[in-house]
């Protein structure tokens, strides 16, 4: 796996716009128009990623990630579509878990179970966003209070989450939760891509490589059991580049949504995954400072005929009730931070 982390210092222009009105209360979008002229858009809505229109190997400027045209589309989705997801993400067994002596029933959104931090997670928050000038460059800021209870979770938390997109493709982004009490904290980043330039285009031809030897086990739906699993030589190996319609077709379920343990050497930044489409030469690389990497992938979108795949970093489902996975939990006044640096890069055809 070959990608330089290259971080540019160009200045980047960020603009507002209403993107509509929920709750009598106008909501923003913000445009980020990089020195290259690309473009990325943020909703103040689920801090939700928009649109990424970045060049195939032509110089055309397309759109790779998944999004829908109005706010009312994102307040009824049910997919996720490009939000922040939290407090905690992915599945939670019977929505309870412990604090302590204490034990907290969540309320339920996904069967048995709780889903994405539940029907009041971070998904469906209006934040509040502001541009922040911040060592030459823009930076979009957007905020938001949780209060204790929200969704069951115990504790306030506030909540940061910063856009930057440089010239060289990197688009940054940061969340940051401090809570007031000990709570468990998970966030993850819930874009659809498709790296064709279109979302009518199947993407068994994508390459994706992760830097993962293991693979978190999950029971027949979708639950994390606490153990991990070798992906050498199964549907899960991607540790060699190999294409996403050559795995598929391995898999009982016809789709993944399995979490990927990164091969860490240490904390910090790291290259977790590369996704490449061919025929476009659109390349992105995917750098966490996580443990774990949600791959999902969909042959269905709303109103196309494609499909899309996620690459969530996160920890690992199941650490909030098996902490040989890694702890999740967050004391009062301590900041969680969890950084993703999206690559994007095209190479000749």
């Amino acid at each position: 796996m070959t990608a330089r982390l290259s971080l540019g210092d160009s200045r980047t222009q960020i603009s507002r716009h209403v993107h509509g009105t929920l709750n009598g209360r106008d909501v923003h979008r913000f445009v980020l128009r990089n020195a290259a002229g690309w473009i990325v858009e943020v909703s103040e809505y689920g801090a939700t990623l928009l649109k990424v229109e970045v060049p195939n190997h032509e110089g055309r400027l397309e759109n790779v990630c998944f999004g829908f045209s109005t706010l009312d589309e994102y307040t009824s989705d049910s997919m996720y579509a490009g939000r922040v997801v939290g407090r905690v993400a992915n599945r939670i067994r019977r929505g309870t878990f412990q604090i302590g002596d204490e034990t907290f029933q969540l309320p339920l959104n996904h069967g048995e179970h709780v889903l994405h931090g539940g029907e009041e997670g971070l998904h469906q928050a209006c934040f509040r966003g502001e541009i922040i000038e911040e060592k030459d460059e823009q930076v979009l800021r957007l905020t938001y209070f949780s209060p204790s209870g929200e969704s069951g979770f115990p504790g306030e938390v506030e909540i940061e989450v910063d856009y930057s997109w440089k010239s060289d493709g990197t688009l940054s982004l940061e969340m940051r939760g401090k809570p007031g009490r000990e709570t468990p904290l998970n966030f993850t980043h819930h874009p659809y891509w498709n790296l064709s330039g279109s979302f009518e285009e199947s993407i068994d031809a994508h390459n994706l490589q992760v830097v993962s030897s293991d693979f978190a086990v999950v029971d027949s739906e979708l639950v994390p059991t606490g153990e991990t699993a070798s992906c050498r030589l199964t549907p899960m190996d991607f540790r060699y580049r190999r294409s996403i319609g050559h795995a598929l077709p391995l898999l009982e379920s016809g789709g993944y949504d399995h979490c990927l343990v990164l091969d860490r050497q240490a904390d910090g930044l790291m290259q977790a995954a590369h996704l490449l489409e061919p025929e476009s030469g659109r390349n992105m690389t995917i750098w966490t400072n996580q443990r774990g990497l949600q791959l999902y992938t969909t042959d269905s979108l709303p109103g196309y005929a494609g499909g899309a795949i996620c690459l969530e970093p996160q920890a690992p489902p199941g650490a909030l009730h098996f902490p040989e996975l890694g702890s999740v939990m967050v004391t009062a006044g301590e900041v969680y931070v969890h950084k993703i640096l999206y690559c994007f890069f095209d190479t000749p055809v």
